[in-house]
């Protein structure tokens, strides 16, 4: 998505979450989940690795915590 159609998205995510919708989104672009979302749930092989409140975390802190969880999955996979 281009710049402007991504902040439209983003906006309009942002929107129905206010307004109490629940909206499931699935994606790698973190930026947009905390953006958009007041709860994250990230899944890896089939599981919960994080359910956290995006008011919890500071700026950055959701991307690293996606690929510490990430890597984590990874290396569980291997053993």
């Amino acid at each position: 998505m281009d710049p402007p159609s991504a902040a439209r998205v983003k906006s309009t995510l942002r929107a129905l979450v206010d307004q109490g919708t629940t909206v499931l989104l699935s994606t790698h672009v973190v930026d947009t989940v905390q953006a958009a979302a007041d709860r994250v749930i990230m899944l890896a092989h089939g599981r919960v690795v994080a359910d956290v409140q995006t008011s919890d975390l500071g700026m950055g802190e959701l991307e690293r915590m996606f690929l510490e969880r990430l890597k984590e999955s990874h290396e569980a996979g291997r053993s």
